[in-house]
């Protein structure tokens, strides 16, 4: 589990890493002596034939870390290249954050996570990088990375203009969607009624709604809309998380607007998915409402 940041900053140590954030202490009180055994978990899409395709879970257990003394051993990704790294520590990132671990405003600091998930600084700030170009993380006014504050404006602006542009997207992938495509958002469906996690559902969604738009010809319409789906991850997970946003009847949607897309049928499909981004809309609403 990531620990929030939570202490007060400290000042730069000659030669730390300092492009991307200040270090600052990761906790309140002193880090404790003693073994530490963590796993970071990845979750890929196992290529099958209709309901046959599954996810299948990989963990990649990190070398645990002793202190005796002033001496430290720190983990690393076993057996991981650096690109692997980077990759797993985008994905460790965006659930701590997508499922609450990491609350709007909680500073993302460099150092800190790389030793929390035995790695290396190189990847982390790769992965933070990444994560600035979804949406889920901001860099403040003193360059410090934090995960991102929705506001209610933010998102009503974003699902506007989303369904908008969804309908233009829907009306050229329904025809142009394989059987591929359609047998892996079934897969996605499955995936999302399997598992009651807030990060997890919520990525599994982003990717639902974009294995839909991979056929729609327009490059830069492709692109707007998956900037746009990203940006809306956050709010859907603190809606799900506040219980606004209901797994249930939006997994029922998912399997609508797939049929829509089975059938070929434009007009459904279109209907579908801008009711989907309605209710989820209200969902926002209702919780930026009590907040």
């Amino acid at each position: 589990m990531l620990a929030p940041d939570q202490g007060p900053s400290r000042p730069m140590r000659k030669g730390r890493e300092s492009s991307v954030v200040p270090s600052t202490m990761c906790g309140p009180g002193p880090r404790p002596r003693g073994r530490r055994a963590t796993a970071l978990t990845v979750i890929t899409l196992t290529t099958g034939t209709g309901r046959g395709a599954r996810y299948t879970e990989y963990r990649c257990s990190m070398v645990s870390s002793r202190t005796t003394g002033s001496s430290t051993q720190r983990g690393r990704l076993s057996g991981l290249t650096r690109r692997t790294a980077h990759e797993a520590v985008r994905e460790e990132l965006r659930h701590a954050i997508l499922s609450g671990e990491l609350a709007p405003g909680t500073p993302l600091v460099l150092t800190d996570i790389a030793e929390q998930l035995g790695t290396s600084r190189t990847p982390v700030r790769e992965a933070i990088r990444d994560l600035v170009g979804e949406g889920l993380v901001d860099f403040d006014a003193y360059r410090t990375a934090v995960v991102h504050t929705p506001t209610l404006a933010g998102a009503r602006e974003t699902y506007e203009i989303r369904i908008v542009l969804e309908e233009m997207a829907t009306r050229s992938a329904v025809g142009s969607c394989t059987a591929a495509d359609l047998e892996r958002a079934e897969a996605l469906c499955d995936a999302m009624d399997a598992t009651t996690d807030v990060g997890e559902w919520t990525e599994l969604n982003r990717q639902f709604h974009a294995v839909l738009m991979t056929t729609v010809e327009s490059r830069l319409l492709r692109s707007m809309i998956g900037g746009l789906r990203d940006a809306s991850a956050v709010q859907v997970a603190l809606a799900l998380r506040a219980g606004g946003l209901g797994m249930r009847e939006a997994n029922e949607e998912h399997r609508a607007l797939l049929q829509a897309f089975r059938d070929r049928d434009p007009e459904a499909a279109v209907e579908r998915q801008t009711e989907h981004l309605r209710s989820t809309l209200r969902a926002v609403e209702a919780y930026e409402s009590t907040d």
